[in-house]
């Protein structure tokens, strides 16, 4: 029950790292622009294995006390699978923590940073998932559950919009070779128009 975004996201990266000794540090802790929900669910399958990073919010490219205390707290080791990155930015414009090695993963809007993280993950994997979950860009209350999915599954989350499937977007999901898809909410969240396009 935290104030704002930024405390919820650091209470529950506190409770699933405690981070008192070596062995319950994380690897690594990945940084989101807490404006950028969208980028928010992509990045979730970066908290499964084989990463296991908390996510952690930056308003902008400043670091809220919260964050930054946590962040302090967890000291993250460095995960071989980031070419030894303590924190991982996702997008340009997020907070660079000072003290710590960072890797970045790129994108201009957050479909192009939905599959930079989908490229990136692969390669921590040495693969593709086979299968991969498509939510609204344009819905948070149905894209949110997908957030849980991703980082239990390991799966590729990617956003689209209601009746079309970005160029980014397509462009990743040829890189899964023909992946099982499923599509998450209704018609009116995400129309047969985006099916069409699967198809």
């Amino acid at each position: 029950g935290g104030a704002d975004a930024a405390a919820d996201a650091a209470g529950g990266a506190g409770a699933l790292d405690p981070a008192t000794g070596d062995a319950d540090r994380p690897t690594a802790v990945v940084l989101v622009d807490q404006d950028d929900w969208v980028t928010g669910i992509a990045a979730s399958v970066l908290a499964g294995r084989p990463i296991g990073a908390p996510i952690l919010l930056t308003d902008g490219d400043e670091l809220p006390a919260v964050t930054e205390d946590v962040l302090q707290r967890l000291n993250p080791k460095g995960s071989d699978l980031s070419r030894d990155a303590q924190v991982i930015r996702v997008g340009p414009d997020t907070a660079r923590p000072d003290d710590f090695k960072t890797a970045l993963i790129e994108g201009n809007s957050p479909f192009e940073r939905a599959a930079a993280i989908d490229r990136f993950f692969s390669a921590a994997r040495a693969r593709p998932s086979n299968d991969v979950v498509l939510y609204s860009a344009e819905s948070a209350e149905f894209a949110m559950p997908v957030a849980a999915w991703a980082a239990r599954s390991g799966d590729a989350v990617l956003p689209v919009r209601r009746d079309a499937i970005p160029a980014p977007i397509l462009r990743a999901l040829g890189e899964h070779e023909r992946p099982n898809v499923f599509v998450v909410g209704p018609e009116r969240v995400i129309s047969k128009k985006v099916l069409d396009q699967l198809r």
